[in-house]
């Protein structure tokens, strides 16, 4: 007899909504929030809310996401997860986009 193990929904869907993200935005990067405070965490959603979308949740779900798509530097991707990492989704020339985050950081 094998054991299937149990996987709430919650779970299930928050891997689902990983790759639903990556279906829909043709520009995926990661950021590390490592060190940063909530507040401005906080501030730079809100800064980019409607440019971008910043998908925050545990490391092991945005793996197991990143495991079921067949897309190019997805292996890169999964590499950069590092520290306290999000997923950045956007629409945006990336080049334009990152100028911008750039713009935004703090010492």
């Amino acid at each position: 007899m094998t054991h299937i193990p149990h996987v709430s929904e919650y779970k299930k869907n928050e891997v689902a909504d990983v790759r639903r993200l990556f279906e829909e935005y043709p520009v995926i990067g990661v950021i590390n929030l490592d060190g940063l405070p909530a507040e401005q965490y906080m501030a730079i959603k809100h800064k980019f809310k409607g440019r971008a979308y910043i998908k925050f949740t545990k490391k092991s779900f945005m793996t197991k996401a990143l495991e079921s798509i067949n897309k190019p530097n997805i292996k890169e991707l999964r590499d950069a997860l590092e520290g306290v990492p999000a997923l950045v989704f956007t629409k945006e020339d990336p080049f334009i986009f990152y100028n911008s985050l750039e713009k935004s950081k703090i010492s």
